[in-house]
């Protein structure tokens, strides 16, 4: 054979081989689709995360994968046809010169084509959408409450990854298992919490949270309508002792005391949520330590050989910071606050929160189970209580409330993630603030209310309190 073959000799010997063939025809499958589809993504062209798995890296691994069968296919051909056998380079040949200046160019090409598939790669299973909606059956709970919670502008990776290398490696090793876990069906239903292997908040939260900061007190207005006729609109009025502070300015104190780097606070749970807590124990900055032991608590050394042992840091009290999910009284009281219920519907307070817990099955309509439930309820009291229309707007407006707290595919359902902020749910505070537990000498953990807030108003109509923070009076 010559010393001048060209590009198209070169494919024909490979052709010779089944497995240089394959690579050939993988290479150029793969490098040319993606190069087609990276120029309308830089286009502007949208796709979604699912044709973005393909772009970014199944169109790319087949183009690595053919380069690689490339010259496995040459070397057989080589030992089965000796007269293919490609010649040694002689640099001083224009004719292998310009082979060199090919193979070269396509070797660049080939590197800005896995550079660029790396690059949008990254960014793609770092985007919020990606998180939450590839594996759709998943996390479409998890999905469906980020995006109407307090940090639905901030994204998946900053709480769950965080800054550095070390936990994006991490994250990209659980998420090999994760995919695994949705392949095979062998997930939880619903998705287990808390999250065993959660980046410290102290690396995540605190990147934009400042616990130090002192905070003072701050108003909470509570708005809870009653379950009569026509919905009485009470409200309850707290100060909440927020607090904060660090020991070179004012001094350490209030609700986030607890997490200030004056004070450890650490403690054992004998359960998986982190709701039964028999010991605490507190560390300040002096050196003091001082353990709380529950009454309830009969083996102080099994409880801690056993136990889970964990130090105190920002999800321990916001465990739901932004996955929030909702109590049906509690839905339906800020529904009628901020007006996507009517008020003035009669009962619909009480008719309401019945509704949502109306059994809905995989697979049935919500809307229409709660619409005939709401039905029913009206039907019941006097005629023309209510209008058609009245009951159609409201089964909307509960449907809506419903289809962001209940998926019966994955098992979640009223009540299935609790928040321990405050005491809205069980536990919360009460975990360790019941008055319990004790140390030596008598010294209890408190339970006393004004600890953490100040009650302005209790379930009042209109309470002064309001009048005088507004200054309409």
């Amino acid at each position: 054979m010559s010393r001048g073959r060209t590009l198209l000799d070169f494919i024909r010997t490979i052709s010779l081989d089944p497995i240089g063939a394959t690579g050939v025809l993988m290479a150029t499958f793969g490098g040319g689709l993606f190069l087609l589809f990276l120029i309308l993504s830089l286009s502007g062209f949208p796709f979604s995360p699912y044709i973005g798995i393909f772009i970014y890296i199944i169109l790319p691994a087949i183009l690595l994968l053919g380069l690689v069968l490339i010259p496995i296919g040459r070397w057989r051909i080589g030992r089965k046809y000796p007269g293919e056998r490609p010649p040694l380079f002689d640099l001083t040949n224009p004719a292998h010169q310009k082979k060199l200046g090919i193979v070269a160019g396509l070797t660049v090409v080939n590197v800005l084509l896995f550079g660029a598939a790396a690059y949008e790669a990254y960014h793609l299973s770092d985007s919020d959408e990606f998180c939450g909606t590839v594996c759709h059956k998943v996390m479409e709970p998890e999905w469906t409450a980020y995006q109407t919670s307090p940090h639905s502008r901030v994204g998946c990776v900053a709480c769950h990854i965080g800054p550095g290398a070390g936990w994006f490696v991490r994250s990209k090793l659980s998420g090999a298992r994760q995919v695994l876990a949705v392949t095979f069906n062998t997930y939880s239903h619903p998705i287990e919490t808390p999250v065993r292997n959660l980046r410290p908040a102290r690396e995540t939260c605190e990147q934009c949270h400042w616990p130090e900061k002192f905070h003072g007190d701050r108003v909470d207005v509570r708005h809870r309508f009653q379950e009569d006729e026509e919905n009485t609109d009470t409200v309850t009025v707290l100060a909440l002792h927020i607090g904060g502070g660090n020991r070179k300015g004012k001094p350490v104190s209030g609700i986030h005391w607890h997490t200030n780097p004056a004070n450890v606070v650490s403690y054992v749970s004998t359960d998986f949520s982190r709701e039964e807590i028999p010991w605490v124990k507190l560390e300040t900055a002096d050196g003091n330590v001082v353990e709380f032991v529950s009454e309830d608590c009969d083996d102080v050394d099994q409880v801690l050989a056993t136990g889970t042992h964990r130090t105190m840091d920002c999800m321990d009290c916001h465990n739901r910071p932004t996955h929030i999910y909702e109590e049906p009284d509690r839905a339906v009281d800020l529904a009628l606050t901020d007006g996507r219920l009517d008020k003035g519907m009669k009962w619909i307070r009480r008719e309401g929160v019945r509704a949502l817990r109306t059994p809905v099955a995989e697979g049935e309509d919500p809307y229409t189970k709660i619409r005939a439930a709401l039905g029913q309820a009206y039907a019941k009291r006097e005629p023309g209580l209510v209008t058609e229309a009245q009951l159609d707007d409201a089964s909307k407006a509960l449907t809506k409330i419903w289809s962001r707290n209940v998926f019966p595919h994955m098992a979640v359902t009223w009540g299935t993630y609790p928040t321990f902020l405050g005491h809205q749910d069980d536990g919360g505070c009460f975990r360790c603030h019941d008055g319990l537990h004790v140390a030596e000498g008598g010294r209890t953990i408190p339970d006393d209310c004004e600890t953490c807030h100040a009650l302005l108003a209790e379930e009042e109509q209109n309470p002064e309190i309001l009048e005088l923070i507004s200054g309409t009076n």
